[in-house]
């Protein structure tokens, strides 16, 4: 088993409601327990405390080949955006296809005309 380290711990508001609270903190756990991360509410005298415990092992071995960040560049085909453009299709229709964001690709539209001269 990897080595669990506490990553953060505080306490919860007095107004926090631990049953409706607590399908939240399962929806969680189901979702970030293939990376090794886990919440946890405790409860003691002072109060209730949110746990987030990491098992750094797994999130290492499960992270080890994703690189972190943005990707250095996004490469569009323009010729597939003409035609969509002439099959009647909006932008936000096209770079929502594209999986891509408003802002970027109205910036590779401007970077695509500056360049061929429009």
């Amino acid at each position: 088993m990897g080595v669990v380290i506490i990553l953060k711990s505080f306490y919860l508001p007095r107004s926090y409601n631990s049953e409706k609270g607590q399908g939240a903190i399962d929806d969680l756990n189901r979702l970030l327990k293939d990376v090794g991360v886990s919440f946890n509410v405790s409860k003691n005298n002072n109060g209730q405390k949110l746990f987030i415990s990491v098992d750094e092992q797994k999130l290492k071995e499960v992270t080890k080949h994703h690189k972190a960040g943005r990707p250095v560049e996004y490469k569009i085909d323009f010729s597939e955006i003409e035609q969509m453009k002439l099959s009647g299709k909006t932008n936000k229709q096209i770079y929502t296809e594209l999986g891509i964001s408003k802002s970027l690709f109205y910036l590779k539209i401007k970077e695509y005309k500056n360049n061929i001269g429009h």
